[in-house]
């Protein structure tokens, strides 16, 4: 719960970013968390996306939720993806904590695509439930090569 709670501090805040991150405060300062074209949530877990173990300066994964209980991911990376890179989240759902019932990523209809050079953000349909035994996990990636290499990874905990 205290490593939970580090992240979303640092995701809550430009002064919060600056001091956790090597992230220039500009890239933190425009980021708005849980964004959606349908409209933004909050965000329910948060972790970050890490070129290596400890790294807090490239990018965060976020699951979001809305007032209509509907459920989402949303990659926001500190600075553009550089040429030959890729981006995207993805949300998978489970029924008693276990059993996996679905995945969609960016390019799912109602996602945003997938993250392109130039560009820092993305995010997933969003997947309505309102039962209390389905969770949601969210996963985060940036790859080159397309696809054969991942770059930098992040993962959300299992929740709802």
């Amino acid at each position: 719960m205290k490593h939970r709670s580090k992240i979303a501090l640092a995701l809550s805040g430009v002064a919060a970013c600056t001091a956790l991150s090597a992230a220039p405060a500009s890239a933190h300062a425009s980021a708005v968390n849980c964004q959606h074209s349908s409209g933004n949530g909050t965000v329910i877990s948060a972790a970050y996306i890490e070129r290596f173990p400890g790294d807090k300066s490239t990018g965060a994964i976020q699951l979001c939720k809305d007032s209509s209980s509907r459920y989402w991911g949303f990659t926001i990376l500190y600075n553009a993806l550089p040429a030959g890179q890729q981006g995207w989240s993805i949300i998978a759902s489970y029924f008693d904590g276990d059993t996996f019932t679905g995945i969609w990523n960016c390019e799912s209809p109602g996602g945003n695509g997938d993250i392109q050079p130039g560009q820092t953000r993305c995010w997933t349909q969003k997947i309505g439930s309102t039962s209390g035994r389905v969770t949601f996990q969210a996963e985060g990636y940036f790859w080159r090569d397309g696809e054969t290499q991942v770059v930098a990874h992040g993962a959300t905990a299992q929740t709802r």
